[in-house]
């Protein structure tokens, strides 16, 4: 997944009101952050 398509999915669990261990884990992280881990784990 590309790095771009993956902060925006990390970006939905963040906003989500579903109670799941990876919107939960999302919510603790700024947008910077979460951004810092697409670069990190997407392709590009």
């Amino acid at each position: 997944m590309r790095a771009d398509e993956l902060l925006k999915e990390l970006r939905e669990m963040k906003a989500s009101t579903k109670v799941t261990l990876m919107n939960q884990q999302a919510k603790v992280y700024t947008d910077a952050e979460l951004r810092l881990i697409a670069n990190f784990l997407g392709r590009r």
